[in-house]
């Protein structure tokens, strides 16, 4: 929702060529899941055998983020979301560019952050 509406004020501003996506990588067998309290219970360690079946290994989990940013068939895709190393249609939510604007903007005032800090002519000549 954030890369649909930060993409959105990018085109308004007619400045930038920058393109914002999303990306999930999937769910990754890495030591933030090996090493968390939850991974310690009795019940997960004996599903931990499964989790091979499950869980993908980090390199397995890069493709997606690497397509993405490397891949010659999202050059000039903005605003979207990825998953699996394919484009994915966003969910159905009354009010789309209602609430991805909300979100921003709580975003922003939750970091302390303006538009003007961010200079959305992140495409014109920098300095």
């Amino acid at each position: 929702m954030h890369a649909h509406e930060l993409t959105k004020r990018l085109r308004a501003e007619e400045a930038s060529s920058v393109t914002i996506n999303a990306c999930h990588p999937g769910l990754c067998y890495t030591r933030l899941v090996r090493y968390t309290p939850l991974a310690r219970k009795p019940l997960n360690v004996l599903l931990a055998p499964f989790a091979w079946f499950i869980l993908k290994t980090p390199k397995d989990g890069a493709q997606t983020p690497l397509y993405v940013a490397l891949s010659k068939h999202v050059s000039g895709v903005s605003g979207q979301y990825f998953s699996e190393c394919a484009q994915k249609q966003s969910a159905e939510v009354e009010d789309w560019d209602k609430k991805c604007e909300q979100l921003y903007e709580y975003s922003m005032n939750a970091s302390g952050l303006s538009d003007s800090t961010l200079d959305l002519k992140l495409g014109s000549d920098a300095e």
